[in-house]
């Protein structure tokens, strides 16, 4: 039997490196996209993380957005992206121990640089988020977010990450 891997989105700024506001913003639009699919907690949502080709059990726990943030975060693909975000520093490092630490350029291919925990910054790995607000399948996606993470000017190994918030599913790979 599978352990249940669990995210916990109350815990984001401990592990990841990026600034307050920015983390913020993420948290907010991962709630205010959570509710308009789930219900809000408790208890945590459930959700799948596929990893390569592992399917993992998980749960999230987060807080429920306020009447502000709902009306606040009403632009659905910037709230979709954002959340995304959230749910994908959450989910590297519950399954893989990396720490996010920057945000990098446009072009070079990713989103983000993240490190193992306890590695140099120098042994970096990129990430490439995607958000979905949509029942579509998140696997054209991913093949389209691999090929990114896979090229830019940043030469060097990255993992891809799609977000599906309407049926929670959080799939991961490789470059």
């Amino acid at each position: 039997m599978n352990r249940v891997t669990h995210l916990d989105l109350q815990t984001l700024h401990s592990i990841c490196r990026l600034p307050r506001g920015m983390v913020d913003n993420f948290l907010e639009s991962a709630s205010v996209m959570l509710c308009r699919f789930h219900l809000p907690p408790p208890p945590p949502t459930s959700l799948t993380v596929q990893r390569e080709r592992e399917s993992l059990p998980a749960t999230i726990s987060w807080n429920a957005p306020t009447q502000e943030m709902i009306e606040g975060y009403g632009n659905i693909k910037d709230a979709t992206e954002d959340g995304a975000c959230a749910l994908a520093i959450a989910a590297v490092y519950a399954t893989d121990r990396f720490i996010v630490k920057r945000r990098l350029q446009q072009g070079s291919g990713a989103d983000f640089m993240m490190v193992k925990e306890g590695e140099a910054d120098e042994s970096f790995t990129k990430l490439e988020v995607s958000g979905m607000a949509t029942l579509h399948s998140a696997q054209t996606r991913l093949r389209q977010k691999i090929a990114q993470v896979s090229s830019g000017t940043v030469q060097r190994p990255g993992v891809a990450v799609v977000v599906k918030f309407p049926n929670p599913l959080i799939t991961m790979r490789r470059s």
